[in-house]
């Protein structure tokens, strides 16, 4: 037997989305790490600094190791 719809309103209604995962979309909220403005805002001598400053702590670490064999440290 076939159902007849005689009006719009005999038309269930659809059921309510669910959202089924066990955890939620990860994408909906920003959890850290780099935005493009952070690359776009650097300064242009941001990289060489960054260098200048690992070379003396390099050089900090060598005088250190030095004085530790020595027993000054």
């Amino acid at each position: 037997m076939r159902h007849i719809i005689v009006e719009v309103s005999d038309i269930p209604a659809a059921p309510p989305l669910v959202d089924r995962r066990r955890t939620p979309d990860r994408r909906a909220v920003w959890r850290g790490g780099r935005r493009d403005s952070d690359w776009v805002n650097r300064p242009l001598s941001g990289l060489a600094n960054l260098k200048a400053r690992q070379r003396r702590a390099n050089a900090l670490k060598k005088a250190r190791a030095m004085l530790s064999v020595l027993h000054l440290w």
